[in-house]
């Protein structure tokens, strides 16, 4: 895991959504490695992050692995109505 934004982080452990991960830093009970953080503040993996003294681990099965749909042009399927 490469270095992300403090909101990201909090939202991917599952505690609540970026929106509300945005509210807890900004009303300081977010602490990264024992300092409170700031909006925008970047994690990096090893970084303890506790809210309210507790502390986050991150969540394997929070990260959901979709397949692709296939792409279908619009001209693709024109032709397809017309015949040609």
């Amino acid at each position: 895991m490469a270095q992300v934004r403090i909101n990201k982080y909090i939202s991917d452990t599952g505690f609540c959504s970026r929106r509300e991960a945005d509210k807890l830093v900004d009303d300081a009970r977010v602490e990264v490695n024992g300092a409170v953080a700031l909006p925008g503040t970047k994690v990096l993996p090893g970084d303890t992050v506790r809210i309210d003294g507790e502390i986050l681990r991150p969540n394997p099965e929070s990260f959901v692995e979709r397949p692709k749909l296939p792409t279908v042009s619009y001209t693709h399927l024109r032709a397809h109505e017309t015949g040609r």
